[in-house]
């Protein structure tokens, strides 16, 4: 079978995904690998971003936007999103494993990337109240205010 054959059934596949469950972000971060790997990296942009829109912790669809990024010549993005994946994806983990300090310590650095990212911020808070300390409140309200449902997300992970 052609590779563009391949793709084309890989994109109706994803296609259906998407359509049966349009509020995961998986089947988005599947659909724009299908769109980068035939290069059609404006469509794998609008997936990859949706996919952060439902997850934001999602560090996977940071790492291939930021591959994209990479594809199109555009580096400064591309250093952005990897160093996001990376924060967010380790950040969340210490704080699951207890590591508070390592925890606050890469939200730190996904905030200086981007200062309202609520997933950082968020991780960031929670890290902080499990630490005593209570300015933490504070960047769960910032978190709250950029994406109101970010709670949830952190409840499905059970870090809280």
């Amino acid at each position: 079978m052609p590779i563009s054959a391949t793709y084309e059934r890989a994109l109706e596949y994803n296609n259906r995904v998407v359509e049966l469950e349009p509020d995961q972000a998986a089947g988005y971060v599947a659909r724009g690998l299908t769109y980068a790997r035939r290069g059609d990296f404006e469509y794998a942009l609008r997936d990859f971003d949706r996919a952060i829109a439902l997850d934001a912790k999602s560090a996977i669809a940071y790492f291939n936007r930021g591959r994209v990024y990479l594809s199109k010549g555009d580096g400064e993005r591309s250093i952005r999103d990897y160093s996001a994946a990376i924060n967010i994806g380790r950040g969340f983990a210490y704080l699951s494993q207890g590591q508070i300090d390592n925890a606050i310590a890469d939200y730190d650095a996904a905030l200086q990337l981007d200062a309202k990212r609520a997933t950082a911020l968020f991780g960031r808070g929670t890290a902080k109240l499990k630490k005593g300390d209570a300015s933490g409140a504070e960047d769960i309200a910032a978190a709250k205010a950029t994406k109101p449902d970010i709670a949830a997300a952190f409840d499905q992970s059970g870090v809280q």
